[in-house]
């Protein structure tokens, strides 16, 4: 059974601990709600990578040109985030751009559509409209990317 002194110096070290570890906190939170632009080249190389169980959806960013469309099915947003523990920002930001397109793919696949046009994150009221940048949020623990698109039938 401990003595009175042993639990006095696991309560002062358990304090110190809690102390210490309170000291970092604002360290860690100045990650979270950053914003940051990136090149979505390597999630657009991985979504193409990926099986695509359904019917074929031709995917075009904003400033794509494509094929005249047919029928419009309506302005789809899609909210994803990634887990950005032990990531770099560009890995997790790459992840939630390859989870938004397939979420995309799979309502344009629901509706019978072909394709998916004018492709852009939308994100705290900023519409990133050139392919190249996207623009991410960069949290604590996690990333998040709004995609929206245009879900059409396009022409053969």
């Amino acid at each position: 059974m401990p003595t009175n002194g042993l639990l006095h110096n696991i309560y002062k070290s358990r304090m110190i601990l809690a102390v210490g570890m309170l000291a970092f906190l604002p360290a860690a939170c100045a990650r979270a709600d950053s914003y940051q632009n990136l090149s979505p080249a390597t999630a657009i190389a991985n979504f193409t990578a990926l099986p695509n169980t359904g019917k074929p959806v031709a995917m075009y960013f904003s400033s794509d040109s494509h094929p005249a469309v047919l029928h419009d099915f309506g302005t789809f947003t899609t909210n994803r985030r990634a887990n950005a523990v032990f990531h770099s920002n560009d890995a997790a930001c790459s992840r939630a751009i390859e989870s938004g397109l397939i979420s995309l793919r799979s309502r344009a696949q629901s509706l019978g559509a072909n394709g998916v046009i004018n492709i852009q994150s939308d994100l705290a009221g900023v519409t990133a409209t050139d392919t190249s940048m996207q623009t991410c949020r960069v949290g604590l623990v996690a990333v998040q990317i709004q995609l929206k698109g245009d879900v059409v039938q396009l022409a053969p």
